[in-house]
């Protein structure tokens, strides 16, 4: 079940881009699905595929299509075809994955043709009795011989089989298939994988984070070439420090290079950099050199060694310069990376104190401008007064370098902390591909696609960011979160295990407590609340603002003095309204946990008027079970579904062209 509608998800993306751009396939059926050796799925064969507005022409003198799959509009031309002509082979090829039979039969192809217009279609319900329900409907209704009566659009028929695949349990057994889908060729340009081990020192007392601010940036500039696949600083920082073989590390990361390095002190107070990149399998030494260099040369050393090192790979192509030279402004700007790497509000701003600094030296650097609008976005997640000076360093990221990965994941971030989600995803996607290896680009997609819904999706957006930064907790928490809205307990467990080893004890617990309430395990549920009461004096030094917040829910009741003053203490934040709804969201669930139905509808009221975008949570939340059972709750989800809307559209059209491209 689970692999059939991840199939059919690919298709419904592959016939929205073609719809989009236009063209009707008018065949679609097995033989014209091709499933690559990675499993990507494209469509084929557009040979006798019509415009939309029906120019190509449609009444013939024999049929067009496949008679197993044909919409009864292009059996007997009784109406120009449309998407919804695609939408009926498409309801025909699931139904056939599904049961192991197309829906009709006959002894030849006109009596197969024929009789979709003479009686329905049968139900899978009958013969697939283990289809869900949803999945049942949703086939149905593209079966149906009037076009009027199905999906309107592939976007509507995507939304009902994403939420029916979300709701799967990771137990579902395949079902019987007679469909055979052919194997696509690979068109994929060679990409090398590349791992950058982290940079040794010696000698640097009080600077080693002039080791790791080369190794991050030079991973930043390699991640700009679509020709390398970067695995980077986290994956690498993790492994055992006992095994110093670069082929043996590489080995065990499944890459097919090693770039490694070490600086050292001088006597003279220089730095000696030594660099060197190594084939895996072979263990040939692809190119090497030594560098004597002043600490404020170190990014500009870094453009040469990137440069280099893309020329020895096929296709390499050339890194984004990144011109910072004063000596001063370099060293402010790698210390405020190192801070930025923590979440919480006093290392963003120690990192924006820093960042500003350097831009007081080098007021026209890409590098500072993007980097200063990032702290600037988080900063404005804890403060709403700071989401204008955001705004402005984003605006002038993108009018600086509109092509750098970093200056587009810097306005995406600022966009989705002004409520424009559709402008975010933009962003994201586009940083994406102009950065394939940048872990910010892929954490604010997958980020946007767990809010808005398309969870699998979302999840291969996490994992590819994990995968860049084993290391970074933001990828892991956004992915617990995703395993627990899909109800997969085990693999939050696993996810929170990984962040156990980076995440700090206060993050840990509110994490813990707010699963242990989603999945109504009150004993860990209070247990956790009593690590927080231990935690109080940590927890007020972070957040104090939150902790009062905290209190605050705690002691909630479900009459009026006790609503006004939960919401009090939340308005009292000074917080954006994005973190404004999260906490929000954090008191609503508590509530409906409790049955204060009246409260939580109350809450998620106050939520939509501040923008709420979390269709997901709304949808697959276990905490709000019982609220979703209410009548009144439905109403207050189109609300949402209509802010989104836009990001699944084109979210569906990107991935149809992902894999077309693919």
């Amino acid at each position: 079940m689970k692999a059939a509608l991840e199939t059919a998800l690919c298709i419904c993306d592959g016939l929205a881009a073609a719809h989009e751009a236009g063209v009707i396939h008018r065949d679609l059926k097995p033989d014209n699905v091709l499933i690559g050796p990675l499993g990507r799925v494209a469509i084929t064969d557009f040979g006798i595929a019509a415009s939309v507005d029906g120019s190509a022409g449609y009444a013939t003198a024999s049929f067009i299509g496949t008679p197993d799959y044909m919409a009864p509009e292009q059996v007997d031309g009784s109406m120009a075809p449309d998407g919804r002509t695609d939408l009926y082979a498409l309801g025909a090829l699931l139904f056939e994955l599904l049961a192991g039979r197309p829906p009709f039969s006959g002894p030849s192809a006109l009596a197969i043709a024929a009789a979709r217009l003479t009686r329905p279609a049968p139900s899978l319900a009958a013969l697939a009795p283990s289809t869900p329900p949803r999945v049942v409907q949703a086939v149905d209704r593209c079966l149906a011989r009037d076009p009027a009566q199905r999906f309107a659009f592939v976007q509507d028929l995507r939304l009902e089989l994403q939420t029916a695949l979300s709701a799967l349990s990771e137990a579902t057994l395949p079902p019987p298939s007679s469909l055979q889908l052919r194997q696509a060729p690979s068109f994929q340009a060679p990409v090398v994988k590349m791992a950058v081990l982290p940079f040794t020192s010696a000698g640097l007392v009080g600077q080693e984070y002039l080791a790791s601010g080369l190794t991050e940036d030079l991973i930043d500039s390699l991640a700009a070439s679509n020709s390398v696949r970067v695995i980077g600083l986290g994956t690498t920082a993790a492994l055992p420090q006992t095994n110093t073989d670069p082929r043996a590390i590489g080995r065990e990361l499944n890459v097919e290079v090693v770039v490694y390095g070490s600086l050292r002190a001088t006597p003279d107070g220089r730095l000696l950099v030594t660099v060197r990149m190594v084939a895996v399998t072979d263990g040939i030494q692809l190119w090497s050199q030594r560098f004597g260099i002043n600490s404020s040369e170190i990014l500009q050393l870094n453009d040469t060694i990137a440069r280099a090192l893309l020329q020895a790979v096929p296709g390499g192509g050339v890194p984004v310069a990144t011109e910072l030279e004063d000596p001063i402004a370099v060293d402010l700007y790698l210390q405020a990376k190192s801070r930025f790497r923590e979440f919480w509000y006093e290392s963003s701003s120690q990192a924006e104190a820093l960042y500003e600094q350097a831009l007081q030296r080098a007021p026209n650097s890409p590098l500072l401008v993007a980097g200063h609008a990032l702290v600037l976005a988080r900063c404005a997640f804890f403060e709403a007064e700071r989401l204008p000076a955001a705004t402005e360093a984003a605006d002038r990221a993108m009018s600086l370098a509109p092509d750098r990965g970093e200056s587009l994941v810097a306005a995406g971030t600022v966009a989705i902390q002004a409520r424009r989600i559709t402008d975010a995803y933009r962003f994201a996607q586009a940083a994406i591909v102009r950065a394939p290896s940048l872990l910010e680009a892929h954490l604010l997609r997958g980020r946007i696609l767990a809010e808005t819904g398309p969870l699998l999706d979302a999840e291969r957006s996490l994992r590819i960011a994990c995968e860049l930064d084993p290391r970074s907790v933001a990828p892991l928490r956004e992915l617990a979160g995703v395993h627990a809205l899909l109800g997969r307990w085990d693999l939050v467990d696993r996810a929170l295990e990984g962040e156990r080893s980076g995440m700090d004890a206060v993050s840990l617990a509110i994490t813990t407590m707010r699963f242990a309430l989603w999945n109504k395990q009150m004993g860990t549920f209070l247990s956790v609340r009593e690590t927080l009461a231990s935690l109080r004096d940590p927890l007020r030094a972070l957040a104090p603002r939150f902790s009062d917040f905290l209190d605050a829910l705690m002691v909630a009741t479900p009459d009026a003095d006790g609503v006004v003053t939960l919401l009090k203490s939340i308005e009292l934040t000074g917080s954006s309204p994005r973190r404004a709804i999260f906490f929000l969201q954090l008191a609503a669930e508590a509530q409906s946990v409790m049955g204060n139905l009246e409260v939580a509808l109350g809450l998620l009221d106050r939520a939509n008027t501040l923008g709420l975008t979390d269709l997901a949570w709304l949808d697959f939340c276990p905490a709000l079970a019982s609220l979703r059972a209410d009548a009144r709750f439905e109403p207050r989800r189109e609300l949402v579904l209509e802010r989104v809307a836009e990001v699944l559209r084109l979210h569906a059209a990107v991935s149809g062209r992902i894999e077309r491209a693919s």
